[in-house]
């Protein structure tokens, strides 16, 4: 969260399309890394690991309002069971979401003309929600895993490409 407050601070002075693209490279890194190398060279998952992972999670939090998918890799490693790995991902959000998008009001950089968007995204949300709940009893941990990591390199190429397009 301190992390977070500080870069929304930062976010209207920052070229925010070149920190998008490296963002979106780092993501795809981060996927690879996991997807392919994790079982050499295993993340340990500490107070420390969990420290690092929250920082730069805040960072690109308060600077492109997309702070889950390192955090995710950071739950997903840390979590025993599926439902540990859903509920602390769940609370990180819902707490995380409610402090930037105060800061974001604060700094008149959330407006008034963002609200039907706003809106949309939380019908999405909502669905995606659903559809996920329903689809997490039939999966098992290492599908899971398998899927975050997936995700979170599709994420940074989808950051990528519109960062070039």
């Amino acid at each position: 969260t301190a992390f977070s407050m500080v870069a929304v601070q930062f976010a209207k002075k920052m070229d925010l399309d070149l920190l998008t693209l490296i963002f979106g490279i780092f993501l795809i890194i981060l996927s690879a890394y996991y997807l392919f190398l994790s079982k050499r060279a295993p993340f340990q998952a500490n107070w420390k690991s969990a420290s690092i992972c929250a920082a730069i999670s805040g960072i690109t939090v308060g600077l492109f309002g997309i702070g889950g998918p390192l955090m995710a890799i950071y739950f997903v490693s840390a979590s025993r069971k599926k439902e540990g790995y859903v509920g602390n991902l769940q609370f990180m959000f819902a707490s995380a979401n409610v402090i930037n998008m105060y800061l974001r009001i604060r700094n008149e950089i959330y407006t008034m003309d963002l609200i039907p968007f706003t809106l949309i995204g939380l019908v999405c949300i909502m669905v995606g929600k659903s559809i996920g709940l329903r689809i997490l009893d039939k999966l098992d941990t290492e599908r899971i895993k398998t899927m975050v990591y997936a995700f979170v390199g599709i994420t940074g190429v989808v950051s990528v490409l519109q960062n070039l397009f």
